[in-house]
């Protein structure tokens, strides 16, 4: 009966360096796993936004040369966006 140890005998320096050889890869995964989770979220959240508010967005033609800008929308139509304003 004596062959065996009755407990380990691990110096605290020992015993601290497996502690945080364990936990160390733990904490990494989970670290990894909470960054992944919060990118995905921010994607997805991102996404909605920009699906729900492109709805009521107009294209638009910009000119913003000289002393009369113009903003010319596309239903606007050919003559009344080309007429010749006083």
């Amino acid at each position: 009966m004596g062959l065996l140890p009755t407990r380990a005998s691990l110096s605290p320096w020992t015993a601290a360096t497996l502690t945080l050889a364990l936990a160390l890869p733990l904490a990494l995964a989970l670290a990894l796993a909470l960054a992944l989770t919060l990118a995905l979220a921010l994607t997805l959240t991102l996404a909605l936004t920009l699906s729900l508010t492109a709805e009521g967005v107009k294209r638009v033609v910009l000119e913003l040369g000289g002393k009369g800008p113009n903003l010319i929308f596309a239903d606007l139509g050919l003559e009344l966006a080309t007429a010749v304003r006083p």
